[in-house]
């Protein structure tokens, strides 16, 4: 692994346990083996549903899944990366037809754009009783006409519960290796063409919550605190624009490593906003030709930071 992916890794999975449960929040997801998984949601719309997933991959496979290697009901669906790099969305019903049906009765709707091992990119579908979208980043790759709603079963990260234990008897699809954030898995918004916007996003208990999202000078005044605390190896200040709940564990990497500061203010100097969702932001930063993320949290009414 590069190092930049093993850091998303570690501390994405130290954020995961401070972020299960609240009303605004993302998930992030570390999936560091072939049978890694996670449940995601219990409930969530059948239609007029959006699901958006930042990814950050080194070797390809199942994203998300609701079905695995059982017997699929209509409706039953999954997302992944293929060999080729390539990420489709699947949804079963042999009782419909698309321009994208196989034989067994899935639909399998791929990009014809590539993703790249390493570099993070974000995948959203939108699922409306009059079809099936999938973007790549900004991009839409494809389109189908197809009314099936989704099956409402419990959704995983990665590989689902019992597969791995088939994998020397079946062809099951293992989960793929990296970090996935969730940002959305709810209702599609009303209006996404403002800066300031409201977005639903549904958790276990089934419940969509608009949050507002701050603007983006808003956010980055904010961020470029954070950067001169680091620049400054005042650990103090840095600590003081740390979410609450990650604090100690912060203190406990940086303590002997305060002559590093600088790097990570160094790091946040080269950033670009890719994303905010309610009370989370989410920036790319490079090092040395690797580009991976850094995400900041909103704590009454001050941005901290949350992952590197």
């Amino acid at each position: 692994m590069t190092r930049c992916f093993v850091i998303g890794l570690v501390i994405g999975l130290l954020v995961l346990t401070v972020q299960v449960g609240r009303a605004d929040n993302r998930r992030v997801i570390p999936l560091f083996t072939r049978s890694s998984g996670m449940l995601l949601v219990k409930q969530y719309p059948t239609t007029n549903l959006r699901i958006e997933i930042s990814v950050l991959y080194q070797k390809p496979g199942v994203i998300i899944d609701t079905v695995g290697i059982n017997g699929a009901p209509i409706g039953a669906f999954a997302a992944m990366i293929d060999g080729a790099n390539h990420v489709s969305f699947n949804v079963y019903d042999p009782s419909r037809c698309s321009e994208v049906q196989v034989s067994n009765g899935w639909h399998l709707i791929t990009s014809t754009s590539t993703v790249t091992p390493g570099t993070p990119f974000t995948l959203r579908v939108d699922i409306t009783p009059a079809g099936y979208g999938l973007w790549l980043n900004t991009k839409k790759e494809r389109q189908i006409v197809l009314s099936t709603p989704l099956s409402g079963q419990p959704c995983y990260a990665g590989d689902y519960p019992g597969d791995d234990s088939w994998g020397p008897k079946y062809n099951i699809h293992p989960a793929m290796i990296g970090m996935l954030t969730v940002h959305c898995f709810g209702e599609i918004p009303v209006d996404t063409s403002s800066t300031t916007h409201t977005t639903s996003t549904t958790l276990t208990s089934g419940i969509p919550t608009p949050v507002p999202t701050d603007t983006f000078a808003t956010i980055d005044a904010g961020v470029r605190m954070i950067e001169e605390a680091f620049r400054s190896r005042n650990l103090e200040a840095v600590l003081a624009r740390v979410a609450p709940g990650k604090r100690d564990d912060f203190r406990a990497i940086f303590t002997p490593h305060r002559a590093e500061l600088t790097r990570v203010a160094d790091l946040l100097k080269t950033r670009r906003l890719a994303s905010t969702t309610g009370s989370y932001a989410e920036y790319l930063v490079s090092d040395r030709g690797k580009t991976f993320p850094i995400t900041f949290t909103r704590v009454d009414g001050v941005w901290c930071l949350m992952s590197l």
